[in-house]
């Protein structure tokens, strides 16, 4: 009942799909007496907390715990140094999930982050650099440093980092997404 009878209430008035999905498979899952250790009782709060678009998110982190950005930041040329960011946490993500409002993708990432899903792990960075290079490319990095550099800045610098889904996302995800 704990997990049942809110799960019931918020399904009277979920009028989408993708997150109504989110709260029949919890439901199905607390209701089975095999994958009952994987309800736990804040799921229902984060499911009312998502967006369809994060939905979607959070169904491709079913098949991928590690998601690799890249953040361009652009060198002064002036003798007091400093930068400005011209793309911040760049990912492979709008390549690969469809999302209604593709604008959001750092809001919803920041809401995942607020939520327990995901972590931002600043500061390390896969030793592979294939996707990394894939998101700078996609991204248009070579195209900045043409244009900018060394005419309007001096350089421009990747910083490389990833975020990666917690033990509690995993949780979340094997209670609340359906296999694939």
């Amino acid at each position: 009942t704990q997990i049942g009878t809110p799960i019931v209430e918020k399904l009277t008035y979920t009028t989408n799909d993708e997150i109504a999905d989110l709260f029949t498979t919890l439901l199905a899952n607390a209701s089975n007496i095999e994958t009952v250790n994987r309800a736990h009782p804040a799921f229902v709060d984060i499911i009312g907390r998502l967006s369809e678009d994060e939905a979607q998110l959070i169904k491709y982190f079913q098949t991928c715990v590690e998601i690799p950005y890249c953040s361009f930041r652009a060198m002064s040329n002036s003798e007091k140094g400093g930068f400005t960011t011209i793309v911040d946490h760049a990912t492979m993500l709008l390549f690969k999930v469809s999302l209604n409002f593709p604008q959001n993708l750092s809001a919803y990432l920041s809401n995942l982050i607020s939520l327990g899903i995901l972590s931002d792990e600043t500061g390390l960075f896969k030793i592979d650099d294939t996707e990394y290079n894939q998101i700078c490319k996609k991204h248009g990095l070579d195209s900045l440093r043409s244009q900018l550099v060394p005419n309007v800045f001096k350089a421009i610098e990747i910083s490389k980092s990833y975020y990666k889904v917690t033990q509690f996302g995993t949780l979340f995800i094997s209670a609340c997404i359906k296999k694939q």
